[in-house]
């Protein structure tokens, strides 16, 4: 049986931690269990990835030429005195508390996170897909297009399943932006999703302030109604057809399974309040888009994994047990105009000109990830 957290007896030193991924969830329980734990814990993360990156910020690549901010996580690890290990995990051995990463390397564990996050998916034949770091060209084609008149007539689609809808308005407000700049009047450009409202997850504030921005920059908003191919010429959806000469749609996502580790249909991890993994014995816990939670974003993965590594700490030293789990939502929309902090909760703002004080690290909020991050720019 296991005990909860706060509850056991304080583990002799030191404890070893295993943290598999490179994304904000596993580099912000790196840095939470070495300020939880200092010397009392053995650090490892593992990676395939050499950077972190700040995925979020690559909306502004076709548009800018800026490209997102990248970390180093030897550079990370390293100054925060934990191991790196540049290899991807293949399987958990619970029963024997041993991480197995991809050349056969064993680490040996006393708690393990699993923060391998989400993989990206061709969701709607036919359409562009918006990758994230490798979009720059084929959204500057689209771009192309629209500026010279080829294009009239775009859809930016949120694919249905799991995934992060933000950049899909965000893409559409930037592209409006740009077409004003060009004084391009007669280009239409349309947000379609199986959202009944925008960003409706964010709740009526945060709802709220986006249905105005599309409103202000001549963007339709097509909701409860989910992309499912295109010809060419027409968008194929669950609710009919629609004419238009291109479609940027998001992937659709997907969990990075790991053997040993309980998945869903859709490869997420079912994880308790306290993030732990349910069907494993051992101290084995994850965080971030990898889990079960059904809003994949960066803010969400940060607060899960400080979650994690009270609960850890709790288990391992004897801290204040947590409380569970429970989200606060701090999102940024990213404009032409500028960057926009979104009202979460009931009552929109009264007002949301651009915030052009939102840090680009901002993008991603985190406890511990945000001024660690500030610091490596400075």
């Amino acid at each position: 049986m296991s005990v909860e957290p706060g509850k056991g007896s304080a583990r002799p030193s030191p404890v070893r931690i295993v943290i598999v991924g490179g994304g904000a969830a596993a580099i912000e329980a790196l840095l939470a269990l070495r300020d939880l734990g200092g010397d009392r814990a053995e650090l490892t993360l593992a990676a395939p990835n050499e950077d972190f990156v700040l995925k979020p910020l690559s909306v502004k690549t076709p548009f800018e030429g800026e490209q997102p901010l990248s970390f180093g996580l030897a550079e990370i690890t390293g100054r925060v005195g934990a191991t790196f290990e540049r290899k991807s995990a293949v399987s958990v051995d619970d029963r024997h508390q041993i991480v197995v990463l991809r050349d056969g390397t064993e680490l040996p564990y006393d708690f393990v996170v699993v923060a391998t996050g989400a993989k990206s998916l061709w969701s709607v034949p036919g359409a562009t897909t918006f990758w994230d770091l490798n979009a720059e060209s084929s959204v500057q084609e689209i771009l192309e297009r629209l500026a010279t008149g080829e294009a009239r007539h775009i859809a930016f689609a949120v694919p249905g399943g799991p995934s992060w809808p933000l950049p899909a308005y965000e893409l559409a407000l930037r592209t409006s932006h740009e077409l004003e700049r060009l004084e391009r009047t007669d280009a239409k450009l349309m947000v379609v999703t199986g959202e009944e409202k925008p960003l409706e997850q964010f709740g009526f504030g945060a709802s709220t302030q986006v249905a105005a921005l599309l409103e202000a920059h001549g963007v339709e908003f097509v909701g409860q109604t989910v992309p499912i191919g295109f010809d060419g010429s027409v968008l194929e959806t669950s609710r009919g057809t629609i004419p238009v000469d291109e479609v940027l749609v998001l992937p659709s996502l997907e969990g990075r399974r790991l053997d040993g580790v309980p998945f869903d249909e859709s490869g997420f991890v079912p994880v308790d309040e306290y993030g732990r993994i349910a069907g494993l014995e051992s101290e084995a816990y994850a965080a971030g888009d990898v889990t079960d939670h059904p809003l994949k974003f960066g803010g969400i993965a940060t607060q899960q994994a400080d979650t994690v590594a009270a609960a850890i700490a709790a288990k391992a030293w004897g801290a204040p047990s947590p409380p569970p789990f429970s989200p606060g939502l701090q999102p940024v929309i990213s404009t032409g105009e500028g960057s926009i902090r979104l009202t979460v909760g009931e009552q929109p703002s009264e007002s949301a000109p651009p915030d052009r004080s939102v840090e680009p690290t901002e993008k991603i909020l985190g406890r511990y990830l945000t001024p660690f991050l500030d610091s490596l720019i400075r």
